[in-house]
């Protein structure tokens, strides 16, 4: 008895920190374990980098990190979008997301984020769609295309034509 009241009155070893990625410090320990892309610059103050996580069909899944008073085009998704904060903040109408905080978004929603001032807004985000339509890429692919300012004089029939051609022109 005396000395497992010995134990539990023994000091506790303060918690050691989740371990960081190999030469990812910032990131949580489980990214460790799938291969990141390096940052690249896909519009205004916005960089993406991709997660390989060999889901074939599956999900796609990716960080984004912009800028504090970047404001991301108002779009929507094809199917599910599930966003997890790491650094900073974002919001948009339906709510504010900061570090650890969670944003699910199905095809219903449509959103505007703007990433709050003081430090840049870094996420990990998972579509489980991939799939592309004229509206899919005037709404949504503008954040991603280096020249997002020029994807809205395109419409969305004109985005279709495009897309049915570049298939075309792959299938060949």
């Amino acid at each position: 008895l005396a000395r497992t009241l010995a134990v539990i009155d023994a000091p506790v070893a303060a918690p050691r920190p989740a371990a960081s990625p190999s030469g990812q410090p910032g990131l949580p320990a489980p990214l460790g374990a799938y291969d990141l892309g390096p940052w690249r610059r896909v519009g205004r103050n916005v960089e993406w980098r991709s997660v390989d996580i060999a889901a074939g069909d599956g999900p796609r899944v990716f960080m984004l990190r912009a800028q504090p008073g970047t404001r991301l085009p108002r779009h929507r998704h094809k199917g599910d979008e599930w966003t997890c904060v790491f650094e900073g903040a974002f919001r948009h109408e339906h709510g504010r997301f900061g570090p650890g905080d969670f944003d699910e978004a199905d095809d219903s929603v449509e959103h505007h984020p703007s990433v709050e001032a003081g430090a840049p807004c870094v996420c990990l985000v998972a579509l489980d769609s991939q799939g592309l339509d004229g509206t899919t890429v005037v709404d949504t692919l503008g954040v991603l295309l280096k020249y997002q300012d020029d994807i809205v004089r395109i419409d969305p029939a004109r985005a279709d034509r495009l897309l049915e051609e570049a298939r075309a022109e792959a299938a060949a």
